[in-house]
């Protein structure tokens, strides 16, 4: 999965789909379980994903621009 979401155009659905849901899913889980972010309300999460989100695409974006391989 993560191959095929760093290869591919510069604007991508489904990069965009695959990091926004792991944005939400860390706030989520941060806004119920850890209460590190301090996000209380519906609004706060759905601010709070939308900046980690952009920021996990962009990032995302630069590493397929530049071709990069992240090994784990």
């Amino acid at each position: 999965m993560t191959t095929e979401n760093r290869s591919g155009l510069l604007f991508s659905l489904r990069r965009a789909i695959f990091t926004f849901g792991i944005a939400f899913i860390v706030v989520l889980f941060d806004m119920l379980v850890i209460h590190l972010g301090g996000v209380t309300t519906l609004q706060g999460l759905i601010e709070q994903t939308i900046i980690l989100g952009f920021g996990l695409y962009f990032a995302y974006t630069v590493l397929a621009i530049f071709g990069t391989e992240i090994r784990f």
